[in-house]
């Protein structure tokens, strides 16, 4: 009986075609674990990110108000112009189960606008003028990007990263200056930067003479135009009693 030396053709192509499924499966299978470990330190990456601006604009939102400046009597005048937190039309829902938020796009488009102001203090006989402190805060998204900034610069505020609206007023007419009846207060100042935001959208919520507003953003991971996972974060922020929310088209 003769012994047989090698494989026939026929084996070999078979245990080639096993092996290269065998192959297959494995590639297939990293490319699935790595595709699953992305996604998953994108979703913890940007929900850091979205948390991290929210509690920033939650604090301030809850101290937007308007100019005031304490006369000798005690009474509180305000100063021209109301400043409101202004807010996008195509963003703001007056009701909480609205369904409108600004989708993001490749042009720089404004989201919301206003201001947190410490009250001057009248000269008296026997005190000078105690100036008040005036600091901006806008929120724009630009390109899949929500960008916060908190500043006492009011050039900075008014232009940066796009111009101030015309339909929005977030400083008194008095002007914001070193000396002035309003200086800047620029000993917080913060920017904050979020990526791939697809969406934000405001809601406002009302309990008696109790209101909040609610913000909601979501963003996307899209690879080669298709949305490959996604994230929400929200919070609620209270208003102070005499401050407005005013829908603006910007």
């Amino acid at each position: 009986m003769k012994t047989r030396k090698g494989y026939t053709l026929v084996e070999i192509l078979v245990a080639a075609s096993i092996l290269s499924a065998f192959m297959l499966s494995i590639f297939l299978l990293f490319r699935q674990l790595t595709t699953s470990y992305r996604v998953g330190e994108w979703k913890a990456s940007r929900q850091k990110e979205v948390q991290l601006l929210m509690a920033m604009l939650k604090e301030d939102l809850e101290k937007a108000n308007s100019a005031f400046v304490i006369k000798v009597s005690g009474e509180a005048e305000r100063i021209s112009p109301e400043i409101n937190i202004s807010i996008n039309s195509l963003a703001f829902n007056p009701l909480e189960g609205g369904d409108k938020k600004l989708e993001s796009n490749t042009t720089n488009q404004p989201v919301a606008y206003f201001a947190i102001i410490k009250s001057a203090v009248e000269a008296s006989a026997f005190s000078e003028l105690t100036s008040g402190r005036w600091q901006g805060c806008s929120l724009v998204m630009t390109s899949r990007s929500l960008n916060y900034l908190r500043t006492g610069d009011y050039t900075r505020h008014s232009t940066f990263p796009v111009g101030l609206p015309g339909a929005v007023f977030t400083a008194p007419d008095s002007g914001v200056s070193a000396g002035g009846l309003f200086e800047p207060n620029n000993s917080n100042d913060s920017f904050n930067k979020v990526n791939d935001v697809s969406s934000v959208a405001f809601y406002l919520i009302e309990d008696g003479d109790k209101r909040a507003l609610q913000v909601v953003i979501e963003c996307r991971l899209v690879q080669g135009n298709i949305p490959v996972s996604s994230i929400t974060e929200s919070t609620v922020a209270g208003m102070l009693r005499d401050t407005k929310v005013v829908s603006v088209g910007m």
